[in-house]
């Protein structure tokens, strides 16, 4: 069974926000319910934001929750001149790649797909 606890960082000298971990909804969510708010206050006005995602697990809701967030936050996103998203996945895992594929493709933001040995 996988064991790491997820990770939410907000970075502020580094202009970045970095989620890591397995999200499943008993482990994190209902711990902080506000995560849209936090990323979109951390965002705003931002020249410049690095993303990152190393997330090993995602539950469904917790997959419709990062969905909803990308989804509320992305007129703020397109607005940083200088945005990078990172996203790590398992090549051995494809739902976390195709979920990445999936939002890239929604939002119409690149994303930098990072294999993780």
């Amino acid at each position: 069974m996988l064991k790491s606890k997820p990770k939410i960082e907000f970075n502020d000298l580094q202009n970045r926000i970095r989620f890591e971990g397995i999200f499943i909804i008993k482990s994190y969510w209902e711990e902080d319910k506000i995560l849209d708010s936090k990323v979109k206050k951390f965002i705003d006005g931002r020249e410049k934001l690095i993303l990152e995602f190393a997330i090993f697990y995602l539950d469904s809701v917790s997959r419709k929750i990062f969905f909803e967030m990308f989804v509320e936050i992305k007129d703020a996103l397109l607005k940083i001149p200088d945005l990078k998203v990172k996203w790590y996945f398992d090549p051995d895992d494809d739902s976390i790649y195709e979920l990445g594929e999936l939002l890239t493709k929604v939002l119409g933001i690149p994303f930098e797909f990072i294999k993780q040995e």
